[in-house]
């Protein structure tokens, strides 16, 4: 277990995972096939997205904390902090599209 002061590490270990879980859907999200270069770029990003499963065994290996509990931060202020995180730079993420 960790403590509710994480290290820098220990919060980019749980936002990694996050992450992996989102592009996933990402690239599952029925509505994205209509659009006319979809298909090309879903094979692209599927070259360079990691599958969350092998974080998952990675951050085990390590012992490395994967949600935010382990981290001490609360479910919910998580979950609005993702919500919110594509407003935070000028750049366009897989967080831009599942908040739209």
């Amino acid at each position: 277990q960790f403590s509710a002061h994480s290290f820098h590490g220990q919060q980019i270990a749980v936002n990694t995972l996050a992450m992996a879980k989102i592009q996933k859907e990402v690239l599952n999200i029925q509505s994205l096939s209509k659009q006319e270069n979809w298909p090309t770029i879903k094979e692209k990003l599927k070259k360079v997205f990691i599958a969350y499963e092998d974080l998952l065994k990675i951050n085990k290996r390590f012992n490395l904390p994967e949600t935010p509990k382990d981290i001490g931060i609360e479910e919910n202020i998580y979950l609005e902090a993702i919500k919110n995180a594509h407003r935070i730079r000028d750049r366009f993420t897989a967080l831009n599209i599942i908040n739209q």
